[in-house]
Formats: structure tokens, C-alpha cells, sequence
């Protein structure tokens, strides 16, 4: 009973230990892949807002509420192409509050 005991503890060690393992994994192509950038609400129709950055980039998102002239913070995804911001996708936007 206790060799049972003691295997079904190594198992579950095991397990914990892969999971970890996985989690940090995803943590890391996350923080690679993740970044943020402050643009400005430039035309919307329905509920396609455009925003241009500070280098110039257009960028379009869909949300309500937005109007020309507020600011946004875009959270951006890079797709795993650093090279190619063109292909960079937006996860998720804010707004900016204060400005």
C-alpha cells in the first residue's frame, strides 16, 4: 500500500512539474510577442475606429464609443514576424484617460 502511496506522489510531481513547465513556456512566446503602442483616434464609421501612431502607422480596430481625437493604447501582437510590422495584429485597446 505504500509503494502505491509512494508512486501515485511521483506521479502527480511529475505532473505539476510538466504543467509548470508549460505554463512558462507560454508565458515567455507571450512576453516575446506582446507589445504596447499609444495612438490616436483619427476616423471611425460604425464601428471601425482608424488610429495613427507616433511613426505614422494606421491602424483599425473594431470598438464603440471612440472619437476622433481620443487617445488609445493598442496592446499588439507581432504574429512572430519582428521583421514585418505590417502584419502585426491588435489584441486588445484602451483608453487612454487624462490627456
Amino acid at each position: 500500500m505504500e509503494i502505491m502511496r509512494e508512486k501515485l506522489v511521483n506521479l502527480l510531481g511529475g505532473l505539476l512539474f510538466c504543467a509548470v513547465l508549460c505554463g512558462l513556456g507560454g508565458l515567455e512566446d507571450y512576453i516575446k510577442t506582446s507589445y504596447t503602442r499609444e495612438a490616436t483616434v483619427i476616423d471611425y464609421y460604425e464601428d471601425v475606429c482608424s488610429a495613427k501612431d507616433s511613426t505614422g502607422n494606421i491602424w483599425h480596430f473594431i470598438g464603440d464609443g471612440y472619437e476622433v481625437g481620443d487617445k488609445v493604447k493598442l496592446y499588439m501582437n507581432t504574429n512572430h514576424t519582428d521583421s514585418n510590422i505590417l502584419d502585426d495584429t491588435i489584441t486588445k485597446v484602451k483608453m487612454i484617460k487624462g490627456e
